[in-house]
């Protein structure tokens, strides 16, 4: 037996690269599932990266994204987005302007009707969409004007409006065909949340449920784009062909015997995307291999608790009445907070905890966005300032053992100990990363415990600090008013868990978003405002985004990938082998 298994073994290597190389234009990649475990194809319903690899290439939205800027900007030929003439700058009812050029891979024209059943749908509730709690509240209704005119309507509009309210685009005809023919019989008065509910009247929202376990969650077989789903082959594979019918992009599962890296060193695939950071180094010293690496849509922090972690409780009351949160012992002190960030070495932290594969931040804006000031420096680690602080708050090591206690400090007891406890995201690396914290702030003088807990624990705000991670769709919004805002300062719910609490930081977060014009330039230099206040006066120890890496091998022409969109040209690469 274990000689058959040799045998095999060395079969299979020398196999793969064959196949490789027969698969000619055809570019091949590997998940770490089967298409069954992908989720569905109906881009509506789709709720995991995977299945948006797929369903990215196979069907428009409303709104199309300059990759280069990922901004809003008109559908053309060159990209999947419908609406034509976009404006940035919205007002509670928006006028969208339809291409008519675009149509389905049946010969269908893709139409307003389109749109309005992909918006319906997914504000129903009946197929546990993934895009729902954003429309429910931000787009109270939608009305079609005629085939290729449809008004939006906003219950607050600002400049990311546009960029929020992207969709992506089904056929309607799959699922109802005489759905235009309802619409086109419509009338309502009122306000659109009295036209919204005259429409579920007539047409109820339970006849979304027809998408549940339909065929087309497995085999959406009308698309439009430069692909189209190819009849499936196996559980394990998903093919897509261009609109001539050549095989042109294969997504499979690895077998049990090798891994997706096994198989990309193997030459037996042409991409590769975040394999393990211990692994990077060594796959991108391939001879045959080209490496990009960038910041991604993910960035780590730790938060402070800014109000009495003994005593948690929400900003306001059910009447909308503030309520006394009380402070906490060290951090109510900004130079303690400061001190904070100073003491942490986040180079080590990345160097270490990421590999190296990680950019630092200056504040809460990613780094790669038109949002971010590039002027502004990250703050630099200083243990000898953070002791300085540290001294100047009245925590002083009276003890001459090396752990500080308060002496003349403004927000604790007389002789309180220095101590804080860190909780982290329950998961290897950021344990890895809360060691390291925790060893840092321990040479300046604190005692630090640490413990794993999630976000919903967190929530409870009964913490001093908490290293987690935000994550963020594309395009990116640098609107990230939700975590500092006192309205999210909500005992078990919200997303400012810290109770912080500045005032200029929240008028500016909104200037941001109200703009006349939605200049850009002007946009951006208010959230670099925004940046140094949060600087001077801070909600986290700012960290470091967490970077994406691409790998693909020097066969495959045409490669240009932006930031955070690298397969934005797909339908060009061409293998030579």
């Amino acid at each position: 037996m274990k000689r058959w298994q040799l045998l095999f073994l060395v079969f299979m290597l020398l196999v793969l690269p064959m196949q490789a190389q027969e698969n000619g234009g055809v570019i091949t990649e590997y998940m770490n599932r089967s298409a069954l475990e992908i989720g569905p194809l109906n881009p509506l319903r789709c709720n995991t990266a995977w299945c948006e690899r797929i369903t990215d290439l196979l069907f428009p939205t409303l709104f199309a994204i300059d990759p280069a800027t990922q901004l809003v900007t008109d559908g053309d030929a060159g990209n999947y987005g419908l609406a034509v003439d976009v404006s940035a700058d919205v007002g509670d009812v928006y006028r969208v302007n339809l291409r008519e050029d675009a149509f389905w891979s049946d010969g269908t024209p893709i139409t307003a009707y389109d749109v309005f059943y992909s918006y319906l749908a997914v504000v129903s509730n009946a197929i546990s969409s993934p895009l729902s709690s954003y429309y429910q509240d931000d787009v109270p209704f939608m009305q079609v004007i005629d085939a290729h005119r449809l008004d939006l309507y906003f219950s607050q509009p600002n400049c990311e409006s546009l960029a929020n309210a992207n969709l992506p685009i089904v056929p309607y005809h799959v699922f109802d065909p005489v759905f235009a023919d309802v619409v086109s019989d419509f009338n309502a008065e009122g306000t659109s949340e009295e036209q919204y509910k005259a429409w579920i009247e007539r047409y109820p929202e339970a006849n979304f449920q027809v998408m549940i376990e339909h065929r087309f969650d497995r085999y959406p077989d009308v698309s439009w784009g430069p692909f189209v789903l190819d009849e499936p082959v196996s559980l394990d594979d998903i093919h897509l062909r261009t609109p001539d019918n050549r095989l042109a992009y294969v997504f499979r599962e690895p077998d049990s015997i090798y891994s997706e890296v096994d198989l990309f060193r193997q030459g037996a695939s042409d991409i590769l995307i975040n394999p393990p950071l211990d692994e990077v180094e060594m796959l991108a010293a391939l001879p045959d291999v080209q490496m990009v690496t960038y910041p991604a849509l993910a960035w780590d922090y730790i938060a402070f608790n800014l109000a009495d972690p003994s005593e948690p409780s929400s900003a306001f009351d059910r009447d909308g009445d503030p309520i006394e949160q009380g402070q906490h012992p060290y951090f109510n002190d900004v130079r303690l907070r400061y001190a904070v960030q100073l003491a942490i070495n986040v180079q080590e932290l990345i160097d270490v905890g990421l590999y190296g594969y990680a950019t630092p931040m200056s504040a809460q804006i990613l780094p790669q966005s038109w949002a971010n000031d590039a002027t502004l420096d990250p703050i630099g680690y200083d243990p000898a300032a953070a002791r300085r602080l540290l001294d100047e708050a009245g925590w002083r090591d009276s003890g001459q053992n090396g752990s500080l206690n308060c002496v003349r400090c403004d927000t604790a007891r007389p002789d309180t100990i220095l101590d804080v406890g860190l909780m982290y995201a329950n998961n290897t690396r950021m344990e890895r990363i809360a060691r390291l914290v925790a060893r840092q702030l321990e040479e300046v003088g604190f005692q630090v415990s640490i413990w794993g807990g999630s976000f919903n624990e967190a929530q409870q705000q009964n913490f001093d600090l908490y290293l987690g991670s935000w994550y963020h769709d594309f395009p990116y919004d640098p609107d990230v008013s939700i975590l500092f805002e006192r309205g999210e300062d909500i005992y078990g719910d919200g997303f400012n868990i810290g109770s912080y609490v500045n005032d200029a930081v929240e008028q500016r977060m909104a200037d941001a978003e109200s703009v006349p014009g939605c200049d850009i330039a002007q946009r951006a230099s208010i959230y670099g405002d925004i940046e140094r206040l949060l600087q001077d006066d801070p909600p986290y120890v700012w960290l470091y985004a967490q970077n994406d890496v691409v790998l693909v091998r020097n066969d495959v022409i045409g490669f240009a990938p932006y930031v955070n969109a690298p397969f934005w040209n797909l339908e060009s690469w061409q293998v030579v082998r």
